[in-house]
């Protein structure tokens, strides 16, 4: 049993997914598109440098383990390893390198994994 008229959604489908997306070329070498922004996925709400951990907010947590970069107005500021200890969207994280503070954010830009040391 066939649909009539299925290969012509299918087709229209494909041709409206085309015009959504529109027509994208490459940059030229050397250039970065200025429409890089870096997007905060979470916030440092709470420091404890005597302790090397921070508290995030963040609704998506990343996994236990990774590694994730912080920035304090658009300069990288610190990087934290993300611990199991959870408690709705705080999530407590190991300070790996440099001086966070409250009001940090995740920049997606700076994320990585890092081996323990």
């Amino acid at each position: 049993m066939t649909i009539r008229g299925a290969p012509r959604v299918v087709a229209a489908g494909w041709l409206a997914g085309l015009v959504a997306a529109g027509c994208a070329t490459a940059p030229e070498p050397g250039t970065v598109p200025s429409a890089i922004r870096a997007r905060p996925c979470g916030t440092v709400v709470r420091v404890r440098d005597a302790e090397r951990w921070v508290v995030l907010d963040c609704p998506l947590a990343p996994a236990v383990g990774a590694v994730v970069g912080l920035s304090r107005d658009g300069a990288p500021a610190a990087r934290a390893r993300i611990t199991a200890h959870r408690r709705g969207s705080y999530v407590v994280a190991e300070i790996v390198s440099g001086r966070p503070q409250a009001g940090d954010v995740i920049d997606e830009r700076l994320q990585g994994t890092e081996e323990r040391p």
